[in-house]
């Protein structure tokens, strides 16, 4: 399982799908573990957290369908998807 802290640049967006900053303790997350940044006691729970077989268990499910979303095929298939998009929208609006 993915562990992190919930620092600046991110992580909690893609392993809780919640905003920066918003990780008071260790925390179980549909991805991953998340702990606050700068707290050696959290990051040790969030740790014992990870390696619960349950726990495990679901992010061994879970990681990979999230891992999927950035892959570089499919951020490339969803870029070119925004364009064809807005690409017709502006033809339709002449």
């Amino acid at each position: 399982p993915v562990v992190a802290t919930d620092c600046p640049s991110g992580p909690s967006a893609i392993i809780a799908d919640a905003p920066r900053g918003a990780t008071r303790a260790a925390t179980v997350s549909p991805y991953g573990v998340l702990a606050p940044p700068n707290d050696v006691a959290e990051f040790a729970a969030a740790l014992s957290l990870a390696v619960h077989a349950d726990t495990r268990t679901r992010l061994a499910a879970s990681g990979p369908v999230r891992a999927a979303h950035y892959d570089p095929i499919e951020i490339k298939n969803r870029y070119w998807s925004v364009l064809r998009e807005e690409i017709e929208r502006s033809d339709q609006e002449k």
